[in-house]
């Protein structure tokens, strides 16, 4: 891979259990400074009573990349885990509900959920 591993990369990109790791680890980066936030009460502003606040909306991206990527890793589409890598996802679950509970399990379930969609689309063809 020429460029390099962020939360936004596209997971089927991901070629080897080395890049998968480095992709864990920009999501546990993420997920490190979206707790660091909350426990120091920045980015908890709303503009408007109905709007997420910067930390929601990170906790929102960082979420649903990491379910989208949870969907394809138990469809065996990625590559294998190495044991590195499953220490660090060990560890995503509980920063995700440190940084916003409500917010993460809502972004991991809409990640999947878009995984499954994308996976049904590619197998009409488009």
């Amino acid at each position: 891979m020429n460029t390099q591993v962020n939360f936004r990369t596209n997971v089927f990109d991901l070629k080897t259990s080395q890049e998968v790791l480095f992709y864990l680890c920009a999501i546990e980066s993420e997920l490190y400074t979206a707790r660091a936030c909350r426990r120091l009460g920045l980015c908890q502003e709303r503009e408007a009573p109905c709007e997420l606040t910067d930390l929601e909306n990170i906790v929102v991206s960082v979420g649903e990349a990491f379910g989208f990527f949870l969907y394809f890793l138990q469809r065996d589409v990625l590559p294998t885990l190495s044991e590195a890598g499953r220490e660090v996802l060990s560890n995503l679950d509980r920063l995700g509900n440190d940084a916003g509970k409500e917010v993460w399990a809502w972004s991991m379930s809409n990640g999947k959920v878009n995984g499954e969609a994308d996976e049904a689309i590619a197998a009409l063809g488009f």
